[in-house]
Formats: C-alpha cells, sequence, structure tokens
C-alpha cells in the first residue's frame, strides 16, 4: 500500500465528507424548520398475504431457477467473472419479473406513480442518507459486538460482493455488468417490491410508521449482511419516507441508485488505487 494517499481517492474522499456534512446540515436545517411539513401519505396495497410471499420468494427462486436450468453456476471467490456476470443475470430476471407484475396487476400499478418527479427531492434525500449511514454503522458496532459476546453466531464481514469489488480482480466488462446491476437494476425490482408492494401491503393494516420500519428491517434481512444490517435498515426507512412523501416510486428508483452509485465508484476507485 502506498504511503501516500492517491490523488482520485483523495478527491473522492473529499467529496463524500463534503456530501456527509451537507446532508447533516440538511438534518439540522430541517429540524429548526418552522414550515409546514409535507403529509406523508402511501395508498394501502389490497392483497392477500400469500400473494405478497410469493412475489417476495421471487428474490430467491429465480436465482435456484437460473441454476437449475444451468444458466447461473455457482461462483467462488477464485471465479471472479462468473460472480460478476452471475448476479448481472440475477438483476436482470428480477426485473423483468417485477415490471411485468407492475404491468399486468392493476392492484400493484394503482398509486405507484401518482405523484411528480423530483429532482431536488432525489439529491436531497440521497445527501441525508450518508450521514444517516454512518450515524448508524457507527452505533451498530457495538452492538454486534455485544450480541457476538453473548455468544450469538455472528459473521461480521462486508457482502461478498464488496469484498471482490475491492481486491481489484474485476475485468472493465465485469464492473460495467455490475454497476448495471447495482445502480439500475437492483433499484428497479427492489422498490417494486418492497416499496411499491411490502410497504403498501403492511400499510393496509398498521400505521405508517409501523409499516415503514417493519419493511425495512425486511429490507435489511434480505441482504443478507449482518455487518450492514442497521444502516441498510436505516436507509429502507429512508426510502420508505421518500416514497410517501413523493408517491412516485421513480423518486425511490434514482435515490436508491444514487446510493448504489455512491459506493461502487468508492470500492472501484479504492480497489483501482490499492489492489495488488
Amino acid at each position: 500500500m502506498p504511503d501516500t494517499v492517491p490523488l482520485p481517492l483523495l478527491f473522492l474522499v473529499l467529496f463524500a465528507f463534503g456530501s456527509v456534512l451537507i446532508g447533516a446540515w440538511l438534518w439540522l436545517r430541517e429540524g429548526s424548520s418552522r414550515e409546514v411539513d409535507v403529509p406523508l401519505h402511501v395508498k394501502p396495497l389490497a392483497m392477500r398475504w400469500y400473494g405478497v410471499v410469493l412475489y417476495g420468494s421471487a428474490f430467491f427462486v429465480i436465482p435456484f431457477l437460473l441454476r437449475l436450468t444451468g444458466l447461473l453456476r455457482r461462483a467462488g471467490d477464485n471465479d471472479v467473472e462468473r460472480f460478476f456476470y452471475a448476479g448481472f443475470a440475477v438483476e436482470c430476471a428480477l426485473v423483468l419479473f417485477f415490471v411485468a407484475i407492475t404491468a399486468v396487476s392493476s392492484k400493484v400499478r394503482d398509486g405507484l406513480l401518482e405523484g411528480d418527479f423530483s429532482v431536488r427531492l432525489c439529491v436531497r434525500e440521497f445527501l441525508k442518507t450518508l450521514p444517516l449511514v454512518l450515524v448508524t454503522g457507527l452505533l451498530w458496532v457495538p452492538i454486534l459486538k455485544f450480541l457476538r459476546f453473548c455468544g450469538l453466531p455472528i459473521e461480521v464481514e462486508m457482502q461478498p460482493l464488496m469484498q471482490l469489488l475491492l481486491k481489484g480482480q474485476a475485468s472493465v466488462l465485469s464492473l460495467v455488468a455490475i454497476g448495471c446491476s447495482a445502480v439500475i437494476l437492483a433499484p428497479i425490482c427492489e422498490e417494486i417490491f418492497f416499496r411499491g408492494i411490502l410497504l403498501r401491503f403492511f400499510c393496509s393494516f398498521l400505521s405508517l410508521p409501523k409499516g415503514l420500519w417493519l419493511s425495512s428491517f425486511i429490507f435489511a434481512a434480505m441482504h443478507g449482511s449482518w455487518t450492514a444490517f442497521l444502516p441498510i435498515a436505516a436507509v429502507g426507512y429512508r426510502l420508505g419516507r421518500s416514497y410517501a412523501e413523493s408517491r412516485n416510486l421513480a423518486v425511490n428508483i434514482a435515490i436508491h441508485g444514487l446510493f448504489n452509485a455512491f459506493n461502487f465508484v468508492m470500492a472501484v476507485t479504492y480497489a483501482h488505487c490499492y489492489a495488488a
């Protein structure tokens, strides 16, 4: 590892630090503002619980079916290229599935795009997400240590995808594939299900705050990372509030994509500067 910080990484660190400060300022400004808050509302989804479970199972069933057909094989750390392409294939299949469900089902489609798309809201919520993730990440570390001290078998490690990115072993084509998956495909399918279906389903029999927290914890659990569980749940909560404020799922997709793009660029730049 070099003794000095490479210029590209230094620039990104300063950019990230500035973005976090702006996000914190937005939080403080919101807390001290006397303006009337935008009313939050999510149109409830009239759907049976087994329908929601069926749609949610797509996140597990589709990869399983792809493996059965031989189109997707299990990839390990020593097969970096296959890992990236496998993830891209899964995201493509998930997007096709959830877009098709949205197009076919009027229940799902109704209420997803009621509000207007707001670039200002997208940027504001993205910036406010950064300090929230930082704070929840710092709080989550001692909680994880305490749980492990109590004897719970919790493995504290990064998500496999982030580990592979930080190793800097991917080709340009693989980076393009995983970038499209993280920035475009994953936000589309995850927002359709977790906010467009799951949150609205919970709001059909729970209050909005309870629905937001419950859907956020499920959102974090399905990412399969104990290390980032609380930060991911916090991101899910903010995305849910953004949907309740804008009433336009495209706003959520944009915020989600910006957040994933931020993390992706930081990981790739670090790997380019430091990985062997």
